[in-house]
């Protein structure tokens, strides 16, 4: 997008947010910061869940000994196998029965590959199988989830692709250019508050909102299968560098402008991997991402995938919001707090009595 071009739709983004409703800000960062799991504190806490499918003939480990031989050196963190009917045949879901830190991600993973490699079980995963990655968001403002979530789209396409042809068009794990429902509900929640769910599809985002409210986290969905160890680990550690790299470097979304205009979506890219360069190669990394295309290619595939959320950015009066955002959190005043739900329940049935209902 040429400067001319940007400064135009920063003109249009201007006057399109005077007549943006105005949003209870305090209200929803409430509402995100009530979703924050206790256990979920440290900002690099993260959560794996491992799909896996194996052949007939051979066994999974048991969850014993998984469990004795595998565990955070500080979170203390194992494994718990849970069913998942998305999957088929031998299978199995393997997921941290707690958060861990991104310095326990390759312990945690290795670990639970050994077990697997000898208990000889052989995996045969199909494009039922995936990694998912839950990322501590909990205590994240608003706009920096937004800013979280612009980076992502910007680079959603080519971190599919990467991740192998199973993943792309997967319907567990859309893309925002195959389905724009969660954009759609995320720009409804920053405007009114509201996060309609899973009836909208939301949860099978590749970025997926939802835990957000329970757990504190946002999950991205597209990882691949877990076949390799190694690769996992690089994903999973990857994943929490680029959150924290945005939340450092990006908070706010209007930061993104300059990019569409003078340095850059490679540079960008370039940026946050050697943010990670103590626990990866960024050059490598940035290779895989890149994948086929040239840089130009490559641009162009970014800025259409910035073009579908830029309205995030720009039309939004983020000015007022961040501000609002610094202040105390504002309980709700319509929220009833209720300790003993039997008590209540029988002075309501009073009440009505009383009026002769």
């Amino acid at each position: 997008m040429s400067t001319s071009a940007t400064d135009s739709f920063l003109q249009l983004a201007k006057e399109h947010s005077k007549r943006v409703k105005e949003t209870h800000f305090a209200a929803i960062n409430n509402r995100t910061k009530t979703g924050l799991n206790p256990s979920i504190e440290s900002r690099k806490a993260i959560g794996i869940e491992l799909e896996m499918e194996a052949l007939s003939a051979t066994a999974f480990p048991s969850l014993q000994n998984i469990r004795r031989k595998v565990r955070g050196s500080f979170s203390k963190t194992t494994w718990n196998a849970v069913p998942d009917h998305s999957l088929r045949g031998n299978s199995m879901e393997y997921v941290l029965d707690g958060v861990c830190l991104r310095e326990e991600v390759p312990e945690l993973v290795a670990g639970l590959f050994r077990c697997l490699t000898g208990n000889g079980t052989v995996l045969s995963n199909s494009n039922r199988c995936s990694t998912h990655v839950h990322l501590n968001v909990g205590s994240w403002k608003l706009h920096e989830l937004t800013s979280f979530y612009v980076f992502w789209a910007i680079f959603e396409e080519a971190l599919i692709r990467w991740n192998g042809l199973e993943r792309m068009n997967n319907h567990f794990c859309l893309s925002i250019k195959s389905s724009p429902t969660t954009l759609a509900l995320w720009e409804k929640f920053i405007r009114n508050g509201q996060f309609s769910g899973q009836r909208g599809g939301a949860k099978y985002s590749a970025f997926n909102f939802l835990p957000l409210f329970e757990t504190g986290s946002v999950e991205i969905r597209c990882g691949k299968a877990p076949d390799n160890q190694e690769e996992i680990i690089t994903w999973v550690i990857l994943l929490d560098v680029m959150k924290e790299f945005v939340k450092d470097n990006y908070p706010d979304p209007r930061d993104f402008a300059p990019l569409v205009s003078e340095q850059g979506f490679v540079y960008l890219l370039q940026q946050m991997l050697d943010s990670g360069r103590d626990y990866f190669n960024p050059e490598y990394i940035f290779e895989k991402i890149v994948g086929n295309l040239t840089l130009d290619q490559f641009e162009k595939e970014c800025l259409e995938g910035f073009r579908r959320v830029q309205h995030l950015c720009f039309t939004l009066p983020w000015e007022f919001w961040i501000n609002e955002a610094a202040g105390p959190v504002v309980p709700n005043p319509f929220q009833v707090e209720v300790s003993n739900p039997d008590v209540e329940f029988d002075r309501v049935m009073q009440r009505l009595r009383r009026f002769g209902v």
